[in-house]
């Protein structure tokens, strides 16, 4: 056999990148901080012991390292969390069914595992497989829980696949499937965890009653129960519906209506509803002005992104509608029309702004659009947002650039705490996924800029965005009919790894803003061990000779 691939890898529906468990070392020197009432003797001796099981791991792995160097052989990495949080375990939900596991530095498949009664959900005529994180590997010794929600082939009926994320093994249930009576057709997962650690799920069925997965998160359901809004969303229909969880009682959780939009009309239909990432984090509140003001931004975690597209048959021709949705309050913060326009479109949702990409009838071409939200100069609550008592109406900044090429997918590279700038990655028809600045799509970009804006940066605004070829991502190796593109946050603030999925698969780690956390590869260690040597010798003779010429003249 030559090669052999994966005909499943084809169909890609969801993917979620796992970190590594910490290995035995690590985790002994975590367990040391959990029992803060141990007697003093234990601890002293349980440090002990793991500095020394530190030191023969380190051991180890200096005499492994040697012997591959003067040997020449590899082997296989352990699936232990490296220094930097880079080596993951990549999780693949399929069309098909069928789950993998690839270790993220080989590309090899750790584990895979077919499930032949789960079948993907129907989304706005698009296939959704949802995949959870219910629990991490930061919590040792319990093992990491990941849960695929699907269809049972046979009822048509929601059904749940549990399974351990790092080795595939079944979890929970018979053979890890769960089989619900009922169809979901919304899910939440929980902003808390329990006491074991599993941030669980919040499911609704087509009667709009409340069910949560597993049983052990009911309590942190019912204590939650009075701030939860879930939305629901007919796409045939066109009619959003908000949920409340703060009917439940002490025994039982109870959703009411609290707000409803309609979108319907005749040939009317909802196209897209994108939510912000739960993982992403805000590092700068503000927007810093050339006269040491700060534009706040608006920071709304309950903001969604409603697209909306309307068939003209008698004229031949679309119309393009895109809302702002406070989903918890059901108000409409900004709403926008874009006539003889269709899709697909491509939505990315980010800390206070929005890029979405369509189809322009009229010109033939593609279209960026780009809104900032922003509450002003004046915070309304520096603590949390509320969307029960929002503050004012945001002022939106807009602006609209034509980009030279359709687009596959579009979404936005994630870090860690968010201090890295933001960089779009579209990943284009002819097989290239190109980088480009969030900068690039600044709706301050004004044709005559003045001397305030010349300041803070700003590009003048040039129509067209160029599709610069050193900013492609994956060089030569091009990837055709992507599907989606997934950015997971590391260790460094700097690094944001990326995989996209489609016909083919590529992996690649990129930095916006350059490796400003780590040391080049070509940074001189040796001179730095040379001038610090050189500096302690120096200060060394200098105490020597300044200690001899005290004493004689303390002898004159």
């Amino acid at each position: 056999m030559v090669w052999v691939r994966e005909e499943a890898l084809a169909s890609i529906l969801s993917v979620e990148m796992v970190d590594l468990p910490v290995s035995e070392s690590d985790a002994q020197v975590e367990e040391q901080f959990e029992n803060t009432n141990a007697n003093i003797m234990l601890m002293f001796y349980k440090r002990l012991t793991s500095h020394f099981f530190q030191l023969q791991s380190f051991v180890s792995r200096l005499l492994t390292g040697l012997q591959k160097e003067i040997t020449g052989e590899s082997e296989q990495a352990k699936l232990v969390r490296d220094e930097f949080n880079i080596h993951k375990v990549v999780v693949l939900a399929t069309a098909v069914g069928k789950l993998f596991g690839i270790d993220s530095r080989t590309g090899s498949i750790l584990w895979q595992k077919l499930v032949p009664q789960l079948a993907p959900h129907q989304r706005f005529s698009i296939q959704k497989l949802p995949l959870y994180v219910l629990r991490t590997t930061a919590h040792y010794p319990q093992q990491p829980i990941c849960v695929v929600l699907g269809l049972d082939k046979q009822s048509q009926e929601s059904s749940l696949f549990v399974f351990n994320p790092i080795t595939g093994q079944t979890v929970d249930g018979k053979n890890g499937l769960i089989q619900l009576d009922y169809r979901v057709i919304q899910t939440m997962q929980l902003p808390q965890h329990n006491s074991e650690f599993i941030r669980g799920l919040v499911l609704v069925d087509k009667q709009h009653k409340i069910h949560v997965y597993p049983r052990s998160v009911r309590d942190v359901a019912l204590n939650l129960a009075k701030v939860l809004v879930v939305f629901v969303a007919d796409s045939d229909v066109g009619d959003i519906v908000g949920l409340s969880l703060r009917f439940s009682t002490t025994k039982e959780l109870i959703a009411g209506r609290v707000w409803s939009l309609s979108f319907s009309t005749p040939r009317n239909r909802i196209t897209n509803m994108v939510m912000k990432r739960p993982i992403e984090h805000v590092h700068s509140q503000g927007r810093v002005m050339t006269d040491r003001s700060v534009l706040y931004k608006y920071l709304n975690p309950n903001l969604a992104v409603i697209t909306t597209e309307e068939r003209n048959d008698a004229q031949k021709s679309s119309s393009l509608s895109i809302y702002l949705v406070d989903v918890v309050s059901g108000h409409v913060i900004f709403s926008a029309v874009h006539k003889r326009a269709k899709g697909p479109v491509h939505v990315v949702h980010s800390e206070n702004w929005i890029v979405y990409m369509f189809n322009c009838e009229k010109y033939r071409r593609v279209e960026a659009a780009v809104l900032e939200l922003y509450e002003g100069k004046v915070q309304s609550n520096t603590t949390a947002f509320s969307s029960l008592t929002p503050p004012p109406i945001p002022m939106v900044e807009q602006q609209a650039y034509i980009f030279p090429s359709l687009v596959d997918a579009v979404t936005v590279t994630n870090t860690e705490k968010g201090i890295t700038s933001k960089h779009l990655l579209l990943a284009l028809p002819m097989g290239g996924i190109v980088e480009i600045p969030k900068s690039f799509l600044d709706p301050r970009r004004s044709l005559f800029l003045s001397q305030e804006q010349k300041e803070e940066g700003i590009i003048p605004y040039i129509p067209e965005l160029p599709i610069p070829t050193e900013n492609i991502i994956n060089y030569n190796q091009s990837v055709f009919r992507i599907r989606g593109v997934y950015t997971a946050p590391t260790g460094l603030e700097s690094t944001s790894l990326v995989l996209a999925y489609g016909l083919d698969l590529f992996y690649t780690r990129v930095t916006p803003s350059r490796t400003f956390d780590i040391l080049k590869d070509d940074f001189d260690h040796w001179l730095i061990v040379a001038v610090l040597s050189a500096l302690i010798i120096a200060s060394y003779v200098s105490k020597v000779l300044a200690a001899k010429k005290a004493l004689k003249q303390a002898w004159k």
